[in-house]
């Protein structure tokens, strides 16, 4: 599978995961649960919807399917990045891997394809704001928006929602609860 370029992840990511958490003390019971297994990793985030939020680059929304495959909307597009997902053992515990299928430049880097990117458990759990279990948005097989996310726009599952005409329940966001 070809994939889209690291710039193109770059928000889910690695734009993600520069200076927008402020430093923990140490890893949570979570974080360190999830790093010494990479099957509780696997787990924990198929069947999960997505938000993240990166200053300049903007909302990310993306579902995550038990089957390993992955939507994420980039902000500015219309249409949807499909690709894959997948959790493999790394030197400092889990990581979750992504590889997006080229299909139209990313709308902020003007990039295409690219490398699966891989990140720890700990920065890429930081880089989002909400983890949901479920699709209430509605992204497993859709391939169009019916308008872009402006860049520079914060937008909650529940706007997103609004916005997509989507009507899935919105759970509670396991990343705030006690696991």
């Amino acid at each position: 599978m070809r994939a889209l370029a690291p710039p193109v992840l770059a928000g889910l990511l690695a734009g993600m995961l520069a200076g927008c958490t402020p430093p923990q003390p140490g890893p949570t019971p979570l974080v360190q649960r999830l790093q010494a297994d990479p099957e509780a990793l696997q787990s924990f985030l198929a069947d999960s919807t997505l938000k993240g939020f990166t200053p300049g680059f903007g909302t990310q929304l993306g579902y995550l399917s038990a089957q390993g495959g992955a939507t994420l909307i980039l902000p500015g597009s219309v249409v949807l990045a499909t690709g894959t997902w997948r959790v493999q053992p790394g030197a400092q515990g889990s990581e979750v891997c992504f590889a997006y299928e080229p299909q139209e430049a990313n709308p902020i880097t003007q990039q295409a394809e690219g490398a699966e990117i891989c990140a720890g458990v700990a920065p890429y759990l930081a880089s989002l704001d909400s983890l949901v279990d479920g699709d209430p948005l509605g992204l497993a097989g859709t391939t169009t928006l019916p308008g872009p996310f402006a860049p520079e726009e914060d937008v909650s599952l529940a706007q997103a929602q609004t916005r997509l005409g989507a009507t899935g329940v919105i759970g509670p966001n396991k990343l705030s609860q006690p696991q």
